[in-house]
């Protein structure tokens, strides 16, 4: 087939365009019962939008996401550039003490190869204030999170904002010693922008932002998220 100049830079452009529609800083986070919700055909959909994801590995009392192997294999054949985790753990939370024996099965479970970090998610309960305890108890278990993680080979990150860490307890004490590890926070302002972060425990720049609760697409509503040096 003989093709014409001007419709080769036409056919140039439309690739072009189909290429741009998959934003290279943009993700997405899903819980436990997505996760178990999502087939192949999701999976599939949301790759051609988003280049990363994270996906809920441990819900609280809950414990480990049922089929959490499964969504992170599905992710992965989809194309998915980047797999994360994320964990959602408390001290008064069933089995969740010590943290090391629920995080050490995640790990073994899904396999240190097959993602890239965990993000430890640092809220206080929607529906059960007693989950969390005092400043002092509380700073304990997120030490133990924390080293339970690393002893298990995990890279890590913490999901927190201002609020959830004044509501902890940790505004209180000064906590700023996990600095050092990346942090990403939510503001669902629709903004792919740092421009209204607050510093908080140590942090004067994030690397994530949970920007939007209600991202929508492929049939199914979720949390999106901008991550500008993914």
């Amino acid at each position: 087939f003989y093709f014409s100049t001007s419709r080769m830079k036409m056919l140039l452009l439309v690739v072009l365009l189909l290429v741009g529609l998959v934003k290279t800083d943009n993700g997405l986070d899903i819980s436990n019962d997505m996760c178990d919700s999502f087939t192949q055909d999701t999976w599939n959909c949301l790759s051609k939008i988003h280049n990363f994801t994270i996906i809920e590995g441990i819900r609280g009392g809950h414990g480990i996401t049922p089929n959490i192997s499964t969504c992170v294999s599905q992710a992965w054949s989809a194309g998915f550039k980047h797999v994360d985790l994320y964990i959602w753990m408390c001290p008064n939370c069933t089995d969740n003490v010590p943290a090391s024996n629920l995080i050490g099965q995640l790990v073994n479970q899904v396999g240190l190869q097959n993602f890239g970090m965990i993000w430890l998610d640092l809220e206080v309960c929607d529906d059960d204030p007693g989950c969390w305890g005092g400043a002092e108890s509380n700073l304990a278990y997120i030490k133990d999170m924390v080293s339970a993680a690393q002893a298990a080979g995990a890279k890590l990150g913490i999901y927190s904002t201002p609020y959830e860490w004044d509501h902890l307890g940790l505004t209180g004490l000064g906590v700023q010693e996990f600095a050092n590890l990346p942090l990403w926070y939510a503001n669902p302002d629709g903004d792919e922008s740092f421009s209204d972060f607050q510093s908080f425990g140590g942090w004067s720049t994030p690397v994530m932002k949970q920007y939007d609760w209600n991202g929508n697409q492929c049939e199914q509503t979720y949390d999106a998220d901008w991550y500008p040096d993914v």
